[in-house]
C-alpha cells in the first residue's frame, strides 16, 4: 500500500480520496495510501462503515471519494477473550489476543495484541526477495467509562514494526 500498489476505491475515486478512520477520529495519518486495511486485526472491529460520496463538507477535502470508519468493539458486561493462530505456507505467523470485561461499575476494558512475522522468500530463485522479511509486534489497551450521556474513552497504541527485503 505504501507504494501506491494497492489502495480503496470508493465511487471510482483514487485512494488519497478516501480517508479511512478509527473511532471517527483520523489516527491512520494524513496518507491514506500507506494504511494496510490487512494490517486492521478484525478482532477489534465492530462493525466497518461506508459513507460514500462527497464527505467533504464533514471530513474535509480529502473526502471527495467518501469515508471509511473502522468501529471498535465495546467492552463485554462479562470478562471474554479471543484467540486466533495462523501459519502460512511460505513462513508467515500471526497471533492475536483480544481480551474484554467490565472494570468496576460503568467502566470496562479492551486490549488487543499480536505478534506478526514473514521469513524473507524468493519464490522464483532470482536472489530478489518476493516477499520480505518483517517482525511486528501491537498493543493497544482501551478502557472505557460509561454513565448516561457521558462517556470517556482512553486508549493507547503501541507499534513496532520491522521490514528487510531486497536482494538476497
Amino acid at each position: 500500500p505504501a507504494l501506491g500498489a494497492a489502495t480503496v476505491r470508493v465511487q471510482g475515486l483514487n485512494g488519497r480520496y478516501t480517508p479511512v478512520l478509527t473511532d471517527g477520529l483520523p489516527i491512520n495519518g494524513t496518507q491514506t495510501a500507506a494504511l494496510g486495511l490487512l494490517q486492521v486485526p478484525p478482532m477489534d472491529l465492530q462493525r466497518v462503515e461506508v459513507i460514500k460520496g462527497a464527505a467533504s463538507a464533514l471530513y474535509g477535502a480529502s473526502a471527495l471519494g467518501g469515508v471509511i470508519n473502522l468501529v471498535s468493539r465495546m467492552p463485554t458486561a462479562t470478562h471474554d477473550g479471543e484467540a486466533l493462530f495462523n501459519v502460512t505456507s511460505r513462513g508467515g505467523t500471526d497471533s492475536v489476543l483480544w481480551l474484554s470485561g467490565p472494570a468496576g461499575e460503568h467502566r470496562g476494558y479492551t486490549f488487543l495484541a499480536g505478534a506478526h512475522t514473514q521469513e524473507a522468500v524468493d519464490v522464483d530463485d532470482d536472489d530478489w526477495s518476493d516477499l520480505p522479511r518483517y517482525r511486528r509486534a501491537l498493543a493497544r489497551p482501551r478502557f472505557v467509562y460509561a454513565s448516561g450521556a457521558t462517556s470517556v474513552e482512553v486508549v493507547a497504541g503501541l507499534l513496532s514494526e520491522s521490514r528487510t527485503g531486497g536482494t538476497f
